[in-house]
């Protein structure tokens, strides 16, 4: 980033910055479009010295990538005593922030492969994610926060007979039979609009051709950072279980009936025996 580039270099030239302009270019090329840093555009010119007292340029390289120094006294600089010295420190200088500038360049390489690697492992994890979704034998489905939906598995579409795109902007009510009392429906919004918590529970749906089925389903709430962004749905194909159930319940019912005839024909029978027996006293 060039403006905290500008921040560290000054940081670290500090005041000496008042006596030397100071470039810093990207590549061994010290032209204005390699520029990465120039002390006379930090602290507000920006006009090349001409003919300076003092100039040096140095060019190193670090993590492989050469990066060019350039020191130039400014007009105002005075050469006499300690002064006199105060290039050869800057060279040294020159040194040091080579190192620092290794080190922040460390750092923002460093940072950008922690935010590739990053990026990288959530890609696959949502690209596993999809697989085992899409994989999955239970019909799964996602709305957006009104219910309309924004993605079906391919066992949703096996299930209902309606494609993704027949599926897409409208709501689960495509597959509905009717047959199931509004007041499940209402209980269902309460629970995972208003309240937003998992509701679970049967319904019976109806197929793209009519066919009538019964499913297992659990539907949960969305939330990001406590907003309601959108449900997810799955359902479970119930209907050879609940086909079985109904069966076995019209197996008792008939056993029950066929039982309480079987009661009221021995009770017939007593009561006959019961009636000859009084017949042969007479």
């Amino acid at each position: 980033n060039a403006y905290r580039a500008r921040d560290l270099f000054g940081t670290i030239l500090r005041d000496q910055i008042l006596d030397y302009d100071v470039s810093i270019y990207d590549g061994t090329q010290d032209d204005e479009a390699n520029k990465l840093f120039n002390s006379g555009g930090y602290y507000g010119g920006s006009e090349k010295i001409t003919s300076p007292s003092f100039s040096s340029i140095q060019t190193v390289e670090l993590y492989g990538h050469p990066w060019t120094f350039e020191f130039r006294a400014l007009p105002g600089y005075s050469v006499g005593g300690i002064a006199t010295y105060i290039p050869y420190i800057i060279l040294v200088g020159g040194s040091v922030l080579s190192i620092l500038l290794g080190l922040y360049l460390q750092f923002l390489i460093s940072s950008q492969q922690r935010a590739i690697a990053e990026a990288k492992r959530t890609i696959i994890d949502v690209h596993k994610l999809q697989i085992a979704v899409e994989s999955s034998s239970s019909h799964t489905i996602i709305t957006d926060a009104d219910g309309l939906i924004i993605y079906a598995n391919k066992a949703a579409q096996e299930t209902t007979g309606y494609s993704l795109q027949e599926m897409k902007g409208k709501t689960p009510r495509l597959w509905k039979s009717g047959q199931m009392p509004t007041s499940l429906y209402i209980e269902m919004w309460k629970t995972i609009k208003t309240e937003r918590k998992p509701f679970k529970g049967e319904f019976i749906n109806k197929r793209k051709n009519g066919e009538i089925y019964t499913v297992a389903a659990t539907i949960s709430p969305i939330l990001e950072a406590g907003e309601l962004i959108g449900f997810i749905g799955t359902e479970e194909d119930i209907s050879l279980r609940a086909d079985a159930d109904k069966k076995l319940e019209e197996q008792k019912i008939d056993l029950e009936r066929a039982n309480k005839v079987m009661v009221e024909r021995e009770l017939k029978m007593i009561e006959l025996k019961k009636e000859i027996q009084r017949l042969k006293k007479d």
